[in-house]
């Protein structure tokens, strides 16, 4: 098993179900689970948030400079994002075998030679050997770094919008 690898944390927000402070009610929960191969899942407790839209925040901001647009405490443009939330019991099977897929994810990269290209929901050291991982900055720095590098290229970005809304809707056992 996995369990000496893998971390406990105890996740303290309010929900059905009462909170796991102790790893090993967390791990005795997960063998029953895997010996079983039955729990009782409990639905997500769904709470949206709203994080400001930084683009549409910086446009309102350039039309109120040349005066088209209405006072700076009106142009704030906020994005509501569903946040959902697992129940306790839950989240710590959720939590185990993510960090297994993890895991043997980041195994088959190294396999493949591909470490260096996928950086999505990864933890990727500064440097060897160090704890902190990199962030949005250290990627950007990279990027720059290797246009500046390559001299005359084109570099292509998008979004997607609604990525991740729309996986639960597609087919993935065709």
């Amino acid at each position: 098993m996995f369990f000496n690898e893998w971390n406990f944390r105890a996740r303290t927000y309010p929900h059905f179900d009462h909170v796991i402070n102790r790893a090993s009610e967390a791990r005795s929960l997960i063998e029953k689970f895997q010996q079983t191969g039955k729990h009782s899942f409990l639905p997500f407790i769904e709470e949206p948030i709203e994080l400001r839209r930084f683009s549409k925040f910086l446009e309102k901001m350039q039309m109120i400079d040349e005066g088209e647009g209405e006072d700076v405490h009106n142009c704030i443009v906020n994005k509501p994002r569903p946040i959902k939330y697992a129940s306790h019991q839950d989240s710590q099977i959720f939590s185990y075998y993510r960090f297994i897929v993890h895991s043997r994810y980041e195994i088959l990269l190294a396999e493949k030679e591909l470490s260096d290209f996928p950086i999505a929901y990864r933890k990727i050291p500064v440097r060897d050997g160090s704890k902190k991982g990199k962030c949005n900055i250290h990627f950007a720095k990279e990027a720059f770094d290797e246009i500046v590098s390559r001299g005359n290229c084109v570099a292509i970005t998008f979004d997607i919008e609604k990525f991740f809304e729309s996986l639960g809707r597609v087919d993935i056992w065709r």
